[in-house]
């Protein structure tokens, strides 16, 4: 049994807490209030169970935010109470309207919502109105008009609630104190491309809002398949309002065409009743003058709606627009026919996506995916070239559409068509005709006739075309592809346009599609990748960035310039062995000081990179001692430093810097970076977290969230909260689990971005594996280890400082497990390879000779006390490491299980 409300409260999801509150206070005033308290799923509409509530209600209360209207599911509650009231003779009767944003009125729809007073959200007003009703919602008997013509209702209509209250508001703002047009006539023109669902909408609308129309009709007028003449659309509605005058039993025999008119007029205007016609399909490019000859002489009695699609009547008519279906409605359209089975859910939101909201287009292809369930999936049709078969009308329609275009339109369309499928800036299209020696003007007027025809959308200061037009374009004889010079022009407007402030995605996504045009030039080709690696780099986006330079170093081999270029990002991308070889080629090549020196820098760090120290010390030497010292040079120096463990050279190098640069530059945010990796590894935990946390706020204040340095700074902060400040007495385990998240993250987000040659995922997943250790995890840092180990070994060989570090966790866990006969001989390795390759004084080289001691005195070896001793002369004083060695060196009386207890050192919390 259905249970009864007397209120239903609807809102959007976004609302929710402010509509729980409203709830609290008519609940304590003794109302029964219905609030749906889940959220409803993408592409999923209002489900039985809410509906079946709205209508047992007595009235809805609409918590009507700037958020209601682009929620279907709310359209769809406030449609039914509407057409309830409506009904009864007041649309308002059984809906209020808390209006949160009042004074503000914009968002509210239909008119009669924008002209209806608002109720307060308390109980004593709202109350008041709901005793003043009966009944419920769904026991509103409705007697619907008397149709005559083509009933094109169709039951799998989805949605498009804004446009049929446009389409009503545009009908009924007459009726309406608050309307500033009371005199305009009550005609409205629907417009849009072929097969969006114009006729659809409007059918929908004569049934759903047929009870404005009780007591009078709904004549359909269908003018499908007229010429474009004045003459022939003239005759063509003569013989259809003969046709529905004799539906209605108006005796025409005899008469002329106006006699037939006028006396239509008359039986409609003494009618009980409103009523409505249709005139579907006007041809357009006629007369915006012939509206005058197709309106029925009734007055307010008869309202009129022109589908058409072409907006050449908006001075004669208010019009609506039914542009492509949401994403929302054209989901819930397509899962009528087939809902996405288990691991079809991609498939089915690219297909979506494909067909871009249009309704013919996704009825069509639910047809064929129904009928060959099991046969094909929804990716079958997710394609343009496999779209043909559902989609063969749709396109033949939009094309015939197109041939009707003249030169300047069909210009415009050519060049949308070898862009990305994306909104296009109107300063990029105006660009490309004046470079190509035409006028903005003429872009302009392109794009007006393609707006006038609905094959266009102006979004603000951009234009889309709808995906099907595309398709359509590019299969018409009458629309030429862009030619070299066209598309050179677009490659070089979007060089322009691409600076790196600009909001650059849509930019981005063009230049992609013009440069895999196989037509353009490779001058212009050149100049975009040049602007686009340099956009990437000033962004902070090496791995994007990367792309462009290898093909430019690959287009100009003797270009010592582009070769070192080329190096750097290779670099900065974590591809240490081909910056090497780029950096070495260049060197070999004539060039100046600058630019030999960004190649030598590069050379310099992607040894470093590879592990090769011995190699790299003289290239470094060199760059400092050359004539170009760039702030670059200079944070790449403190880097090199820093890997060394030569910490007072990096705070020398840091702090001279950074009294010399803003302190928003990147130069010091790589800087303080630098400074908070020397601290973790001086156990001045707290310190270098503050740095790496103002480091991330720096680019995330810029909208860079993806920036190389603030990926970096997100890492360092992991790695800092997984490290004990000496000082630190009362430290937070929940922030241990955190950043052991943070990091596994970043090794995630680094693998997608960065690509399975760069060292970057890979020095993330040895950070991974060793807060695993440190956490007391040891089965999966285990595991993650020793999946990690022999990769290391193949790619960088053992002497790498990643492999060491991996090989020094691996015998941490043995150490936490209290298996030291098995930890001694992998610290014995991971120490021999540190001192060669890091130096005796490297703090990873101290904390491995740490461990080898513990290890070695828990399993009878010699030798311990002169490892703690170095560590007590080479560690800084205020370090952990420091205290454990002297500690650890003043228990030798104590019995073994003691010394594990308090030297075991390595899982946090220990």
């Amino acid at each position: 049994m259905v249970q009864r409300y007397g209120l239903f409260l609807s809102c959007a999801g976004q609302d929710r807490e402010a509509a729980r509150a409203v709830r609290r206070e008519l609940e304590r005033a003794g109302l029964r209030v219905f609030l749906d308290d889940e959220d409803i799923a993408p592409y999923e509409g209002i489900t039985p169970a809410i509906e079946a509530a709205l209508r047992s209600s007595t009235a809805l209360l609409a918590y009507y935010s700037p958020l209601f209207p682009t929620r279907a599911a709310c359209q769809r509650e406030l449609t039914i109470a509407f057409v309830a009231g409506q009904r009864e003779g007041d649309p308002m009767r059984r809906i209020m309207v808390i209006n949160p944003v009042d004074p503000r009125s914009d968002h509210l729809m239909p008119a009669e919502l924008a002209d209806a007073r608002y109720v307060p959200p308390a109980a004593g007003p709202i109350k008041a109105r709901l005793d003043a009703l009966s009944g419920q919602i769904g026991g509103v008997p409705h007697a619907p008009p008397r149709w005559h013509g083509p009933n094109l209702g169709s039951p799998r209509f989805v949605g498009r609630y804004r446009e049929l209250w446009e389409l009503h508001t545009a009908l009924h703002r007459a009726d309406t104190a608050m309307t500033s047009e009371e005199t305009a006539r009550p005609v409205a023109s629907v417009v849009g491309m072929p097969g969006i669902g114009k006729s659809a909408l409007v059918a929908t609308y004569g049934h759903l809002f047929g009870a404005a129309f009780t007591g009078g009709r709904v004549l359909w007028i269908d003018l499908a398949g007229t010429a474009s003449s004045a003459e022939a659309v003239l005759e063509a509605y003569h013989a259809g309002l003969r046709a529905r005058a004799q539906d209605v039993r108006v005796p025409v025999r005899d008469l002329t065409d106006g006699q037939v008119a006028a006396a239509l007029a008359d039986e409609l205007v003494s009618a009980p009743g409103r009523s409505l016609v249709v005139l579907d399909n006007l041809p357009a490019g006629l007369d915006p003058a012939l509206l005058d000859q197709l309106v029925l002489p009734a007055g307010d009695r008869v309202r009129t709606v022109v589908i058409t699609s072409s907006d050449a009547y908006e001075d004669k008519a208010a019009v609506v627009r039914v542009g492509p279906m949401s994403d929302e409605d054209a989901g819930e359209l397509l899962r009528r026919y087939r809902t996405p089975a288990e691991g079809e859910r991609a498939g089915f939101d690219r297909l979506v996506a494909r067909l871009g909201g249009h309704p013919m287009a996704l009825t069509r292809t639910g047809l064929l995916l129904r009928d060959r369930q099991g046969l094909v999936d929804f990716d079958r049709y997710a394609g343009p070239a496999a779209a043909t078969d559902p989609l063969s009308e749709v396109v033949r329609l939009v094309g015939d559409e197109l041939a009707k275009l003249g030169d300047d339109a069909r210009t415009v369309l050519g060049l949308a068509v070898a862009l990305a499928p994306v909104e296009v800036p109107t300063t990029l299209m105006r660009g490309v005709h004046e470079l190509i020696g035409s006028t903005g003007e003429a872009a302009g007027a392109g794009l007006t006739e393609l707006s006038s025809r609905e094959l266009a959308e102006r979004t603000g200061d951009s234009w889309r075309i709808h995906s099907l037009v595309r398709e359509a374009a590019a299969a018409r004889p009458e629309v030429p592809p862009p030619g070299p010079a066209l598309l050179g022009a677009a490659a070089d407007v979007i060089g322009a346009l691409l600076t790196p402030a600009a909001e650059g995605d849509v930019l981005l996504r063009h230049a992609a599609a013009v440069l895999g045009d196989g037509r353009l030039p490779g001058a212009p080709a050149d100049r975009l990748r040049r602007t686009l690696a340099g956009h990437h780099e000033a962004r902070g986006e090496p791995a994007l960035a990367l792309a462009y330079r290898r093909r430019i170093a690959a287009d100009h081999p003797d270009s010592s310039a582009d070769l070192a270029a080329a190096a750097a990002t290779c670099c900065a991308a974590g591809e240490a062995a081909e910056a090497v070889g780029l950096a070495q080629r260049a060197l070999r090549l004539p060039a100046d000081p600058a630019i030999a020196a960004t190649a030598r820098r590069a050379l310099a760090e992607g040894l470093d990179a590879l592990g090769r120290y011995g190699e790299a010390d003289p290239q470094w030497l060199r760059l400092v001692g050359g004539p170009v010292g760039t702030v670059e040079l200079q944070v790449a120096y403190a880097r090199a430093q820093r890997l060394r463990g030569r910490r007072a050279e990096v705070e020398r190098v840091a702090r001279a810097v950074l009294a010399t640069v803003p302190p928003d530059a990147d130069a010091a945010q790589a800087l303080q970076l630098e400074l908070a990796r020397v601290e973790m590894q001086t156990d001045a935990a707290r310190p270098a977290r503050a740095r790496a946390e103002a480091v991330i706020e720096h680019y995330r204040r810029r909208g860079q969230d993806g920036h190389v340095r603030a990926l970096e700074a997100q890492e360092v902060l992991a790695e800092s909260m997984l490290t004990l400040d000496l000082w630190e007495l009362r430290p937070d385990p929940h922030k241990w689990e955190d950043a052991e998240r943070q990091l596994a993250a970043l090794c995630a987000r680094h693998r997608s971005t960065y690509g399975p040659a760069s060292l970057i995922p890979l020095a993330a997943e040895v950070a991974h594996a060793y807060a695993l250790v440190s956490l007391g995890r040891h089965a999966e840092g285990r595991v993650e280890l020793d999946q990690l180990l022999p990769g290391l070994a193949d790619r960088l060989g053992e002497r790498h400082p990643l492999w060491l570090r991996a090989l020094f966790a691996r015998g941490l866990v043995f150490g936490q497990l209290g298996d030291y006969a098995a930890a001694r001989p992998l610290h014995e390795r991971a120490l021999a390879g540190q001192r060669a390759t890091l130096g005796t004084g490297h703090p990873h080289t101290l904390r491995t000779q740490y461990e080898l001691a513990v290890a070695l005195k828990m399993t009878g070896g010699r030798g311990w006390r002169p490892l703690l001793a170095q560590i007590r002369r080479s560690a800084p004083r205020r370090s952990d490491l420091y205290a454990q060695s002297l500690l650890a060196s003043g228990l030798l009386l104590l019995p073994t299980p003691a010394i594990a207890a308090v030297t075991r050192r390595g899982r946090l919390g220990d």
